[in-house]
């Protein structure tokens, strides 16, 4: 399962959210702003607030800010 981390007003965030969708990969969706365990789940991907929205491909490759080519091909 991959994972999203973001803020839910955040237009990249949205914009990945609907990649995500349309191509039917299943996440976990993280609201960098409301989720009590965001904090943690930045430390474990050494990633900083400053930089999301982050997608985690299948639990292993982090990815700032991706493009939907960066995701599509993280994801084959």
């Amino acid at each position: 399962m991959s994972f999203l981390i973001g803020s839910r007003h955040s237009a990249g965030t949205l914009r990945l959210q609907q990649f995500l969708g349309r191509n039917g990969v299943p996440y976990h969706c993280v609201d960098s702003e409301t989720d009590p365990s965001v904090e943690a789940m930045l430390e474990r991907y050494h990633v900083k607030v400053e930089e999301v929205p982050i997608v985690v491909c299948r639990g292993e490759t982090v990815l700032k800010n991706p493009s939907n080519e960066e995701i599509a091909e993280c994801l084959r």
